[in-house]
């Protein structure tokens, strides 16, 4: 619902990671695209990233400006004990968290700001009261990530045509 408030159309395809290789989808196996991001569930945060905050749901892996980033991890059992001292379930909180880092994603950066869902700690008051409004991406950031979306796609279009063989 956030991304969709800020005009950004989310398509999901589980890949759940197994042991079993024959169990992944085909369509997992292909070669990432430059609008492919990769979110992943974790057990724990800090394995994947060792300097985030404790109280962090969440982490966005953003390379140098020559590339754009495509990966970030969640904590689920962070999101689910978050949930259990606020309003919101645990199935919104993940909603909210994996927003963020689209957002982190999209954004290039992993700075926050001062309103929305940017915010580096959500307000406990917010969190209370389930005000979705303070959930939600700026004018300005929605903006943006319309913006990196587009390019996006711009960029990957361009790349198919350069790989497709003429004959």
């Amino acid at each position: 619902m956030v991304l969709q408030r800020a005009s950004v159309e989310v398509t999901w395809q589980d890949c759940t990671v197994s042991q079993n290789p024959s169990r992944v989808p085909p369509e997992c196996e292909s070669r990432l695209r430059r609008t492919d991001l990769l979110l992943y569930l974790v057990v724990r945060l800090e394995a994947h990233a060792p300097s985030v905050g404790k109280n962090a749901l969440g982490f966005s892996i953003i390379p140098d400006k020559s590339d754009e980033a495509q990966m970030a991890y969640v904590c689920y059992p962070r999101v689910r004990a978050l949930s259990h001292s606020t309003s919101f379930t645990a199935d919104e909180l993940l909603g909210l968290a994996l927003a963020h880092e689209i957002g982190h994603l999209l954004l290039g950066t992993n700075e926050h700001c001062n309103r929305g869902i940017m915010r580096a700690r959500w307000r406990p008051r917010d969190l209370e009261g389930r005000h979705w409004e303070e959930f939600l991406f700026t004018a300005e950031q929605a903006k943006r990530l319309q913006r990196a979306v587009v390019t996006r796609l711009e960029s990957q279009k361009r790349r198919f045509a350069l790989e497709v063989p003429k004959g």
